[in-house]
């Protein structure tokens, strides 16, 4: 979930590769370069979002960070419109994730749910083939907010 300028980890389930993120419950990364972050930006109203991308430190974690307010409104418009995020290497380096986002009965955005791991494992044209589970599932947890 979204909490200021980054996201919050509820809950993770680990995969038991040697190679993986380790992000325990209660972690916290920025939004601005991660799936789930650019998904809960996505889903805010312009009127709240805009102020909130200017005002975030669009650090640099790798080459591929948006680090460009202008670029990341963008980015984020194109996440709203098609309602799944990417992290393509954008926080760590080797790293891909997507991201759909979890809808409650009014259908505002509460959460999001992902899937990220190593790109050599799992490149960003194969965590995209998870998508259809991914909402599956986000349907599913919604039910539980």
């Amino acid at each position: 979930m979204l909490h200021d300028t980054e996201v919050l980890y509820l809950d993770r389930m680990e995969a038991p590769w040697p190679l993986r993120l380790d992000l325990k419950p209660g972690s916290h990364v920025p939004a601005h370069c991660s799936a789930s972050g650019k998904l809960l930006l996505a889903m805010l109203p312009h009127e709240q979002r805009t102020p909130l991308v200017r005002a975030m430190k669009l650090e640099r974690f790798t080459a591929n960070t948006i680090t460009d307010p202008e670029l990341l409104e963008a980015e984020l418009d194109r996440t709203a419109h098609k309602r799944i995020a990417i992290d393509n290497e954008e926080f760590v380096a080797g790293i891909a994730c997507v991201a759909p986002p979890l809808m409650d009965a009014n259908g505002t955005c509460i959460a999001a749910i992902a899937i990220h791991a190593p790109v050599a494992r799992t490149p960003l044209s194969r965590a995209l083939e998870f998508v259809p589970r991914l909402q599956e599932a986000a349907q599913e947890l919604a039910t539980t907010f």
